[in-house]
Formats: structure tokens, sequence, C-alpha cells
């Protein structure tokens, strides 16, 4: 039997209306777990795989045939994407309007009216964000009670990009805050594409993780076909773009919608203006964050409209934004993570009976080795684990302002529990508590009354509270709004004077006049091109790929998506291991006329270990590659020694005037100085890992 019939009447009209004589494979798997058990729920199945209606068709059914849905909020859809609530509003709107069922989208973006509107009548369906549900507990304590108290299940879309990331810890600790203003404990529906390590998502959801229960579909008539063409890089080029990548490109999308996706805001805006200028016409758009919210929209809905535009994106549209079928994904450069480029892959092959094509392009042989080994465990099945951080002083500082806002100031005997008890900050004891909030009060960042142990905000919190980028947990950045006429063309991160360049959504301005005071630069359009400056969006390589590319060239993996050239360079790394029959616990150390390379493969964090033992101990003959995870260094340096690294008062030193001179997240300046260092050694350094994988590897040498 279909679940459908395990709808509302009112649901299956609805459905019938539309339609739908037929549930996809998910949905058939998801709704009786909604509809006939208690359990909190992943869904985890491929893009357009239908995973929003597997939630909303049964939650709404339930909904209808419950009480006070008209006078309480009943689901609370949470999202990391304003545009993603935009969009997914009008999916659920079609289905709950018939139902009599309110939906309200509630983010910074939206009218003041609305919320007004929202906030005389709570009712049905509120989707936000995180940081929306922060500025709401922070300037309406009053109406948390109120307007959450009858929420019974909590929908997170796209749940795996909150997985260990700022804006996750933030999502956990404020679901754990507001779990005593609800009336039962909602269910919580995580939807994703992209899942591994499940346990720590169960984890994340509930404490009890039996209570947790994954629903996965791998059902797809879907073939994914992938082709990586490698060129080399133009010497000494203005454009640094090859040629021939620009004319395969054309050649591609000929009569193919595409999206290509970028790494960098740089990359995204040279691209562009390449492809059109050689073109003759605008066929491809600009999308990146620093492009006006309203022109992204613009853009996304003319993409819908027109199949032959094309989109070149940073990360972007890399979730669920929906901007019709694509006919396939180009990637230039090797994503970060495996989890990347399957989103991105995700975004094609929507239509029916279409497979999913993607063409991936590298100009340096790093990026072409780091694709072909992300390929391949794709083809594996293989995504990152989510990596989780305990000591989050950082994101404790900013929640303890925020739970002192909410009560209207907080006793340190109720405050100590309520951090000890939620589950971002559980591994915290409270010795380090007591010295964080010693440090906020001689910062006068809170205050104590003497005649109590209550806690208020001091001068230096109230600043901190009331500026506007308090609600979110990652850094906001303030650069310059690019204007022309009276149009906003979006942001821009340096000044730039009269008559300077700028090149911004896929084209070039020259500045006619600025406010620096205001932060505006107003433009007129230009026909020179300059080189588009950004600042860089720094992440760290995924640790899979770089330990799976020892088994890539160990295996002597020839990949037949690969083009003849990249063949050539592939063959070449390759060769080493010709000589070695390694084994899976051995790495090679290559010793040549010009140059040693250890070739470790190890990540970001390990790497760092050893980058500060060499930094602290002056020492310049050995230099970390963070693009492979590998070592080069001079004859005279003994490799040795990076063996037996520990963490001693020299790198401690080291750590302490780093952690001092910089700031590695939003609010980790605000800390006191032994909080910064656990914090630092923590989320940056793993030198436990780095004696683990040395007691478990023998370095074998091998010569020219």
């Amino acid at each position: 039997m279909s679940s459908i019939k395990l709808l509302s009447d009112k649901m299956q009209e609805r459905i019938a209306d539309f339609g739908w004589y037929e549930l996809t494979d998910i949905q058939e798997k998801t709704i009786p777990l909604v509809i006939n058990s208690d359990k909190h729920l992943i869904i985890e199945a491929e893009t357009a795989s239908g995973k929003t209606e597997a939630v909303f068709l049964p939650m709404l059914s339930l909904v209808e045939n419950s009480n006070n849905y008209r006078n309480e909020v009943k689901i609370l859809y949470i999202s990391p994407l304003k545009a993603l609530i935009n969009d997914q509003f009008k999916r659920v709107y079609k289905l709950a309007e018939e139902m009599n069922i309110r939906i309200t989208k509630w983010h910074g973006d939206v009218n003041s009216n609305i919320k007004k509107n929202f906030l005389d009548n709570p009712s049905g369906i509120l989707q936000i964000t995180p940081e929306s549900i922060e500025a709401f507990m922070i300037n309406r304590p009053e109406r948390i009670k109120e307007v959450f108290k009858g929420v019974e299940y909590i929908v997170i879309d796209e749940i795996h990009s909150f997985i260990g990331q700022d804006r996750g810890y933030h999502l956990q600790s404020l679901l754990y805050r507001l779990g005593k203003y609800f009336d039962k404990k909602p269910r919580v529906f995580g939807l994703s594409a992209t899942i591994d390590g499940i346990d720590l998502i169960k984890q994340w959801i509930c404490n009890d993780t039996n209570k947790v229960e994954l629903v996965s579909s791998s059902v797809s008539s879907k073939k994914t076909f992938y082709n990586i063409m490698h060129f080399d890089k133009p010497e000494n080029s203005e454009d640094s773009i090859n040629p021939l990548i620009i004319d395969d490109i054309l050649k591609l999308t000929d009569n193919n919608k595409a999206i290509v996706f970028c790494n960098s805001r740089e990359k995204v805006e040279s691209l562009t203006y390449n492809l059109n200028e050689k073109l003759g016409y605008k066929k491809f758009y600009a999308h990146h964050s620093y492009i006006d919210k309203a022109l992204r929209e613009e853009i996304e809905n003319l993409v819908k409209e027109d199949e032959s535009i094309c989109i070149v994106s940073t990360s972007t549209l890399e979730l669920g934004i929906d901007i019709g079928s694509v006919d396939l994904i180009i990637q230039f450069d090797s994503t970060f993570t495996v989890s990347s480029l399957k989103q991105r892959i995700g975004r094609t092959g929507r239509r029916k009976n279409q497979d999913r094509i993607s063409q991936i392009y590298t100009e340096e042989p790093e990026s072409l080795l780091l694709s072909a080994t992300t390929v391949e465990l794709m083809k594996q099945g293989r995504v990152e684990k989510p990596i989780i951080s305990f000591k989050n002083y950082d994101y404790l500082f900013q929640q303890i302002l925020s739970m002192i806002v909410e009560h209207n100031g907080i006793r340190v005997e109720q405050l100590i529990p309520e951090i000890n008890n939620n589950p971002v900050f559980n591994k915290i004891d409270n010795h380090s508590i007591i010295l964080l909030l010693k440090h906020m009060i001689s910062k006068n960042i809170i205050s104590s009354l003497d005649s109590s142990s209550e806690l208020l905000l001091g001068y230096e919190g109230e600043k901190i509270v009331h500026n506007k980028n308090f609600y979110a947990m990652f850094e906001s950045e303030e650069p310059y709004e690019v204007i022309y006429d009276t149009k906003k063309i979006g942001l821009y991160d340096e000044y730039k004077s009269k008559d300077q360049i700028v090149v911004l959504s896929g084209r070039s301005w020259i500045v006619v006049s600025t406010i620096p005071e205001n932060r505006k630069i107003y433009v007129e359009p230009f026909n020179k091109y300059v080189l588009p400056r950004f600042e860089p969006s720094i992440g760290e390589r995924s640790e899979l790929v770089r330990n799976e590319l020892f088994n890539f060239l160990n295996n002597k993996v020839v990949p037949s998506y690969v083009n003849d050239y990249g063949i050539e360079i592939i063959k070449e790394y390759e060769e080493p291991y010709l000589k070695g029959n390694l084994k899976k616990n051995q790495r090679i150390n290559i010793t040549t006329a010009k140059e040693n390379c250890c070739q470790l493969f190890i990540g970001d964090k390990k790497l760092r270990c050893i980058d500060l033992y060499l930094i602290s101990n002056n020492d310049n003959r050995c230099v970390c590659d963070y693009t492979l995870g590998q070592l080069f260094y001079d004859d005279s340096f003994n490799l040795d020694v990076i063996k037996n690294i520990k963490y001693d008062n020299l790198i401690d030193t080291k750590v302490s005037e780093i952690v001092e001179k910089n700031s590695f997240s939003k609010y980790f300046s605000y800390l006191p100085q032994e909080l910064k260092k656990e914090l630092y050694l923590e989320r940056f350094c793993d030198f436990n890992g780095l004696k683990e994988f040395f007691d478990n590897i023998d370095i074998i040498d091998i010569g020219e």
C-alpha cells in the first residue's frame, strides 16, 4: 500500500491536484515513520528526491488533525540560508494553503509588517535562521514562551552544513535554551543529501541516540558522469585562466544550462568576465555573497525562465536554492571537500531520465591530483565525517551575554548549571567557566552586584550585544557598498578612489565618486578589465582526500575520465610508487638533486603541529605544503625530528604569541589567554593525532 493513504484526506486531495500519483522512494519510507512513530529522523537522499515533501506531507497531515494549529506555532523550520527559506516558502505554501495552515518566514530581510502580523497571532509554520532565533530571544524575551510553546516538530534543512560548524554549535545551544519553553519535547527531522558520521549527527539531535532513526534512500536510476580536463596555467598572464578552458566551457554550454562553481569570488568574477568577453554577449552571470541580494535573486529567477543562461558561482548555490533544471555542473579547481563536490553535482540531473554530468577543470598538478582523488571517493560513496569541538569558549562567551539579556540578569548559581547541561558546553569544566566569567567582569563586559551573585551586562557588554552583528557566531565583514546610479551592485573589500577600476557582477566599473565615512563607492560601467581583488576565503583541505591520495598514487590509478595530458601528469606523480611496492602503513620520502619531499598526505591540524615546531625552533630548512599535506626540506634537515614532536615550552611560548596577536573567530579576542590557547590547540592542532600517525607508519626513502 502506498504511504499516500496515511496522509489526511485534504492532503491526499492536494497532492492529487498537483498530479502526484506516486511518491518517491524517500517519501514512501519517511511518511510512515513521521505518522506512526515518535522518533527523531535523519532523512538522507539525493538532491531533488523530495526530502522536503517527505516530512511536510505527513507533518501537515498531523498538524491539520491537531488542536490549536491556528493559534500556536506547530512546525519550526530552520535553514542555513535566508535564500533557502524564501525558496522553500513557496513550496510549502502550496501544500499548506488549502489546509489553512499559516506559514511565516522570519529573517533579517522580511518586512516588519509580516513579523508584526505573525506576532499578533503566532501560528502554523515558522521558517527561521539560527541568527533570527537569537535575535528573537534577545529582543523579545517576554514573547519566547508564547511563540514557541506549542512547537511539535523542528525541521533542520541541510543539517550537514551545521554539524561541526560555528552556526551548528550556535543552533544546538539555541535549541537547548528553547527547550524550557516548549510544552513538550518536539521531534526533530534533519534533511541532507550528504551524510557521514551518522552517530555524531544522531547525538547532535538527541543524547539518547536510540530515539533517532536514519531514513536513507539510495534508489536512483541516474548515473553520474565525471570528466576532468587538465591544462597548464598560463605563464606571465594577467588573466591567469587558460584560454583553452574558456573555449571548452563555451562549447559545453552552447546548448546546455550549467552552473560553473569556483572556490573564490575572484575566480568567479574573472571567469564570468572572460567567458562573456570571448562570447561577445552576456550569457554568464556571477553569483556570490558580495553581489547584492536583490541582484542575486534577479539572476536566480532569470535562470529559471531562460534555459540559455548559465551561472558562475561560489558555494552560494551549493545548497538547495531552486534555479530550475541544470544540464551539467562545471567545477573550476578541486573542491576543498568530497561533501562539497557531492552537493554541487547534486544540482544537475533533475529532469526525468536525465543523468548527472560534471566537468572539472584544473590548471595546477596538485589540483588535478586532489580532484581525481575526490572523484574516486565520490564513486566509493565516502564523504567526510564531522569534526566536533568541545572547548567552545568563544561561543560560550556570546551565549553568556545572550542568556543575561534573555533573563534580564542571571545569577551565577543558575547560569553554571545551564552551561553544564548545554550539549555544546557540557565538556567545559567549572574552573574554566569561572575563569571566563571573572575575565568578563574584569573587562566590564559583565558586572556582578555586590550584594548578590546576579550577573548583568557591563558597559562593554552593552556595546557588544547592541551591535547589529551580535546575533551571528560567524565574523561579519564591513566592506564598501558599490552603487551604480541608484542601484546597489554589491560589495567590495577595499576602498577605491576616483577613476580606479572595480570588477564586480561579471563586468568592470570605474569609480566616479566615494563617501568613505559611509563606506559607499559610486561607479559607472567601464570597458577596461583589471584582475578582481577580494579578501580570500580560507578553507581547510579535507584530510580524507589527502589520506586517500596515497592510495590513489600507490594503486597506480589511471582514471578514464581524465584527459590525456592530465594522465601524463598523474603518471609522473605515480612513478616513485612504482619503485616502492608500498604497504598502507608506509609513506615515501623522495630525495633528488633538486629537492627532498616527504609525502605524508596528512591534514592541516597535524601539519600545523609540525609548523609550530619549526617556527618555535627558528628552523626554516623544512617547509609545510598545505595543498597536499607534505614536507619539502633541505639536505641538512634531519627528518627524524618530526617523528617525535611533543608540545613543549618552546611551542607553548609560540602558541601564546600567536593567540595574543591573532583572532581566530568572532569572539576569540574577548577570551583570557589560558582559554585562547586551549581553544586554538583543540580546534587547529592535533599533536596526539600526529604522534599516532608516526607511531603507525614507516617512511621509505626513494631516490631518483
